[in-house]
């Protein structure tokens, strides 16, 4: 089976993964009121409170389309295998080993770690950038709100925005995530000299606000989809090495990556560094430091993020 399967599985699942991370985003938006009188009544600890359960929101929503792509990316990948390497043909993947449950329970917990921690530091921060501004209680529970999901460099930039806005500084019309819609009224604006009013840059805000959160969605969509069906090749290789069903020598793996402009440069010197492929437990190397596979979890950011990179597997010469 050729590795772009694998990307298909991927495409499959990440319109699925972003919907299962908004649909626990929205489950977390308790009514403004509720965060607000939080907020009056015990401070920053007490709406910090109120997002106990952030983890638990985003496990239901988004672990059943993790282990779906992982599995079916498990049982592609067997079947990936060169023949001549097959040991026992009988062999069948299974998400239920103990070795590959642990596998991706460590990886669902990284990743459900990961959100949850973005969205409280975001939160955090910015109920202490607007209690030392005397931001008025209501309009900073709804900020908070809407917020859930974006990581505290992202509520910053949201920040921002609304500092731009209320300032008619020109750079608010450069913001690619901005609601293209009100740039007129953003113009006259500027042109006069008149400022907005108050509900016209909360409502540019909101918008902006919740353009970032779908954004932000659905980058986290299509990493770790790919990365979910990494997941399931790795767990499938673990199995059958566990089970002698391979022969390890026999096979060798390759970095492919795809052809089109947003590759990583990075990334289409990888095949060149690992000209004779490597070994179905050796690390890649790569420009940026060594890698298990593409989308390894140990990688940096700057490695991993939206990479679309597959694997392929041959026979050793």
């Amino acid at each position: 089976m050729p590795s772009n399967e694998i990307l298909k599985i991927a495409e499959r699942f990440e319109p699925r993964l972003r919907n299962a991370l908004l649909g626990a985003f929205d489950a977390l938006r308790l009514p403004v009121a509720q965060i607000q009188r939080a907020l009056e009544s015990r401070g920053l600890e007490g709406v910090m409170a109120l997002f106990e359960g952030l983890e638990d929101k985003l496990q239901l929503q988004a672990a059943r389309q993790l282990e779906q792509a992982i599995g079916e990316s498990g049982r592609a990948t067997v079947g990936m295998m060169p023949t001549a390497a097959v040991l026992n043909a009988d062999f069948a993947f299974s998400s239920l080993s103990p070795a590959t449950v642990d596998f991706i329970n460590n990886y669902r917990f990284n990743l459900i770690r990961q959100v949850s921690e973005g969205t409280r530091e975001a939160i955090r921060n910015k109920l202490r950038r607007d209690i030392v501004a005397g931001v008025n209680p209501r309009r900073t529970a709804s900020a908070i709100r809407g917020s859930i999901g974006l990581t505290a460099r992202q509520e910053l930039a949201v920040d921002n925005y609304r500092r731009a806005l209320e300032e008619l500084d020109p750079q608010a019309l450069d913001r690619k995530l901005r609601d293209r819609r009100f740039d007129g009224s953003v113009r006259r604006a500027i042109d006069r000299g008149r400022p907005l009013t108050r509900q016209q840059v909360d409502r540019m805000v909101d918008r902006y606000r919740e353009r970032f959160v779908r954004h932000r969605a659905a980058t986290i969509a299509r990493t770790e989809s790919m990365r979910a069906v990494t997941v399931g090749q790795q767990s499938a290789i673990r199995q059958m090495l566990a089970a002698g069903a391979i022969d390890e020598t026999k096979v060798r793996r390759h970095w492919v990556f795809t052809r089109d402009k947003r590759t990583r440069i990075d990334h289409r010197l990888i095949p060149g560094m690992n000209e004779e492929g490597v070994g179905l437990s050796e690390p890649y190397v790569t420009p940026l430091g060594p890698m298990m596979f593409p989308r390894d979890p140990n990688g940096t950011a700057a490695n991993t993020v939206q990479c679309r990179c597959t694997e392929r597997f041959a026979l050793a010469e």
